[in-house]
Order: structure tokens, then C-alpha cells, then sequence
């Protein structure tokens, strides 16, 4: 019976290979077909290398794959990069380490409650949020807060609360709050200081200066503290949350007050510190805290953003690339996404009130807005490092360059018509929140990095892409000017996020 059957055998790396090679065949003759005759003869160049070898554009690793699909989070299975110790302990050693220990199905790691829905998670640590806020008045029968007056403290950490913190999320202000009360682990005294030191810019208070005569000294004592924590407590040497966060914060004001070597350095040991307590890795297969999960995916995505906005400002490799991580931008406290913000108040730098200018107050849409950032960010991280890295080459810019503005256009086409902003047009609203205009420039500052190569780069300069990269260029510049505008003359210039500067 056995003899009598003709079984063909099939290798399956050859028909996967088959396959692959159809589809890069498929792609090279769409993209031929969209080409002018110049771009065509110089992609037909590059796939035929001097031996007569047909090479196509390699579909496992071109751009689409990265820049196309950032509107989703693929789940990936992570469980390799856990590892589990004797005593229980996770760690993110990966396979390849000689630390890495497996965990184990059985125990170790804790399976998600099937029971527990998303909305129920949703709606407890929205309650919890609202109950914590109420609760912040506790915290004026201390006689001092890290060191300062309370008074004078709690006036820096509402200047936190109502400008920084909204960008990019990284202080989870219901256990900040709740953790400065009780001394719980979310909040130290070095992520104190260093909000301190961030917010102290925007403080009119000559309090805040260590000689009231001298602008220069604004936050120095701040600063200096930050400094004395980090070496007498041994901070980095041992990675913690909070003190990620105090060193991103850190690392965002030196580089605005021009220190870009300590900012890049401080910034630099966050980062490091993500990977270390596996901030890169989503949470939910090591704990079922809801608490935990938020504070982590905020903490990582918040770092994730600024090691891209630094990498751009200073022209460096980015530290966290699109493949180092899997975590969720999932964010479930929804708390501050209607939260009322005053323009007027943040203008004026005087407190709002509920009973004042009541007709001013819009939506701050911050969750909303920091999870566009996010996948603004993944596409920054392409550009980057297509085009702005020291062994990028242009053999397929032009492919590279469509991806991108695809990427960039499905972005664009899937942003909620609350966090538009396009003041040129009469129908756009007259004003937005600080995060929501910083996030429209962001936008356009990438439409300008991603034909800027067509234009400054001799090999590129002379395609037929060259006339329409200026034109998008010019176009973007302008969008740009305009929001610029329309921020300065609402709130001013001063204490504006160094991101509008590099916009």
C-alpha cells in the first residue's frame, strides 16, 4: 500500500523563498510603473549589480513593513525575553544571555483574569484617579515637600501638572500623588527635585531663584540637589521607575537650556534603565496590578517618544529602535482626556478656576494626543534611520520616500477631528492646547526631514523628485510658521517645549 503512493516532497524553505521572490518581483514593477523614466532607469540600475545579478528591493526588510502598519500593535510573543528566577523574580534577560532563565507554565508568571474586563479595569482606575485628585489637598499639613516649603512646592508640581506633563505623560499623577503622601515607590525625592527643576522655568516666583536678581539662577538649587541624590543614593546603580522618569525630565530641560551633553548623557541612563527593568517588554504577562500596566506602558512610551525627539534635535542614533520593543499603547485611564484646560490661564500663568472664564475652557485630549505622538514617533524612528544615520545610503530613497509619506499621509487621514489643528483654514478651530500643537509640528517637522535628502544631497538633488520635495518642504515650512504663530501670540514664547524650537 505504502509502495503504491507517490508522494512529492516539496522543500518548504524553496517554495517560501519562491514566494518572497514573487512578491519583491510584484513591488519592483508597481513601483517601475509609478516611476518618472529617470527614477525608473536608476532603480532598473540598482537591481542589476556589475556580475549581471538580479537583486530586488528584499520585501522582509524594506520600510512598508514599518512604516505602514504603526497604526496597530502586533502581538508578539514576548515570553522568550522573561525570565523568572528561583525566588520568582522577573528579569528581562533575553535567550541569548547566560542569565536567562525560561519561565515556567506552570508558575512564575501569573495568567491574566479572563473575568476581568477591559472596561472594568478602565473604570476603577478612572475612579481611582478622580478619588486621588480629591485627596491632593491632604498633602498642605506637611510643613514641607522634599525640601521646600509646601506652599512653594505644591505651586511647582501644579506648573508640572499643567504644562509638561501633559506631552508625554510620563508622571502618573494618582500614584505621584498618592506615593508622595505615604512615601510609596512611585514617588521619590530626586523625581521631586527634578520636577522641580523642569517646572521652575515657568514659575514667576522669586523663590525659585537662588539670587532673586539673577534670571540666570532660576532652579539652580533644584538642579544641584538632583545632582547630590544621584551620586550620595547611588541612583544609577540601581534602576528604578521614578528615577527614569526624574532623568527624562532632566535630560528634556538641559537640552533646552543648551547643557545638550548632560541632557543627552541623563536621557542616555533612562533609557538604559527601560531596558534593564524591561519597560520594553509589555507588562501584562507578568502582573494582573491595572495600576502597574498603566504606569509602565506610560513610563516606556514617554521615554520611547523622547529618545526620538532628542535623536532629531541633536542629530544622534536613537536608542530604542521599532524592533527592541513590544509594549502596548493601550493607555486606560481616560482621567485627563476631558480634563478642562484654560488658555487664557495658561497665558496669564495664574491659576484657573471653575468660576472664571468658563466659556474658554477646551477638552485637554492628552491620552489621545500622547498615543499619536507614540505612532508619530514609530514613523520618526524610520526617517531616522533611512535617511539620517551614518551608514544610510540612497540606492532606494525613492522607495523609501513613498512608503514614508504613505505612512505619513495614513497618520494624517486617521487623526479624530478633535485633535485637528490647521489654523491657515477658516473652518479649524482659533486655538489648541500646548500638546496638541506641538504634536501638528512635529508632524510637519517629519514632512520636512523625509524629502530634506532630495534636496541637500547632490546624488538626490538632480531627480525629478528634487522640484516636489522643495515644494513639500516650503508647504510644511509654512504650516509650521503658522502654528508657531498662533502659539506665540496665545501663550508666548517663554517656557515653550524646546520641540517647537526644533520644529
Amino acid at each position: 500500500m505504502l509502495r503504491s503512493l507517490s508522494v512529492e516532497i516539496v522543500p518548504v524553505r524553496n517554495a517560501n523563498v519562491s514566494i518572497e521572490e514573487r512578491l519583491r518581483g510584484k513591488v519592483f514593477l508597481l513601483t517601475l510603473k509609478r516611476s518618472s523614466p529617470e527614477e525608473r532607469e536608476k532603480l532598473l540600475n540598482a537591481a542589476v549589480d556589475e556580475d549581471g545579478a538580479v537583486n530586488l528591493l528584499d520585501s522582509t526588510t524594506d520600510p512598508a513593513e514599518e512604516a505602514l502598519s504603526l497604526s496597530s500593535d502586533d502581538e508578539l510573543n514576548i515570553a522568550n525575553f522573561i525570565s523568572v528566577d528561583d525566588a520568582g523574580t522577573t528579569n528581562s534577560f533575553g535567550p541569548s544571555s547566560a542569565l536567562h532563565n525560561p519561565a515556567r507554565t506552570d508558575k512564575g508568571i501569573p495568567s491574566p483574569r479572563l473575568s476581568t474586563t477591559t472596561e472594568h479595569i478602565k473604570n476603577g482606575l478612572i475612579a481611582n484617579a478622580a478619588l486621588q485628585r480629591h485627596l491632593e489637598h491632604r498633602l498642605t499639613r506637611h510643613a514641607t515637600i522634599a525640601g521646600e516649603p509646601t506652599e512653594l512646592a505644591l505651586h511647582l508640581l501644579n506648573l508640572h501638572w499643567a504644562r509638561q506633563h501633559h506631552t508625554f505623560l510620563l508622571t502618573y499623577r494618582p500614584a505621584v500623588m498618592r506615593d508622595l503622601e505615604c512615601s510609596g515607590p512611585y514617588c521619590s525625592t530626586f523625581m521631586l527635585n527634578a520636577i522641580f527643576a523642569c517646572s521652575s522655568k515657568f514659575s514667576p516666583r522669586s523663590a525659585v531663584r537662588d539670587d532673586p536678581d539673577n534670571a540666570s539662577s532660576v532652579g539652580r538649587r533644584f538642579f544641584k540637589r538632583c545632582d547630590e541624590l544621584l551620586s550620595s543614593d547611588s541612583l544609577l546603580a540601581r534602576p528604578h521607575i521614578s528615577t527614569i522618569v526624574g532623568l527624562i525630565l532632566l535630560g528634556s530641560t538641559y537640552n533646552a537650556r543648551g547643557e545638550t551633553s548632560k541632557g543627552w548623557l541623563y536621557t542616555g541612563y533612562a533609557l538604559r534603565m527601560v531596558y534593564d527593568l524591561g519597560l520594553h517588554l509589555d507588562p501584562k504577562p507578568t502582573t494582573e496590578d491595572p495600576e502597574e500596566i498603566e504606569i509602565r506602558r506610560r513610563v516606556f512610551w514617554g521615554a520611547f517618544v523622547c529618545d526620538k525627539l532628542q535623536s532629531l534635535y541633536m542629530g544622534r542614533p536613537v536608542a530604542i529602535n521599532l524592533r527592541d520593543s513590544q509594549v502596548s499603547r493601550e493607555f486606560l485611564d481616560l482621567y485627563e482626556e476631558m480634563e478642562p484646560f484654560y488658555p487664557s490661564a495658561l497665558a496669564t500663568g495664574s491659576p484657573s478656576r471653575l468660576d472664571e472664564n468658563m466659556g474658554d475652557a477646551i477638552p485637554r485630549h492628552s491620552v489621545s494626543t500622547f498615543q499619536r505622538l507614540c505612532l508619530l514617533s514609530k514613523i520618526m524612528t524610520t526617517i531616522i534611520n533611512r535617511f539620517y544615520v551614518v551608514g544610510a545610503t540612497f540606492s532606494n530613497a525613492q522607495i523609501d520616500l513613498q512608503r514614508i509619506e504613505q505612512a505619513l499621509q495614513q497618520w494624517r487621514n486617521k487623526l479624530p477631528p478633535e485633535l485637528d489643528f490647521q489654523p491657515w483654514l477658516s473652518t479649524s478651530p482659533a486655538v489648541q492646547t500646548p500638546n496638541i500643537m506641538v504634536l501638528h509640528n512635529v508632524y510637519h517637522s517629519l514632512a520636512i526631514l523625509v524629502h530634506r535628502p532630495f534636496i541637500s544631497d547632490d546624488r538626490l538633488r538632480s531627480t525629478a523628485t528634487s522640484g516636489r520635495s522643495w515644494e513639500q518642504c516650503t508647504v510644511a515650512a509654512r504650516c509650521i510658521t503658522s502654528i508657531a504663530s498662533v502659539y506665540k501670540s496665545t501663550y508666548g514664547l517663554t517656557g515653550a517645549p524646546f520641540s517647537e524650537s526644533d520644529a
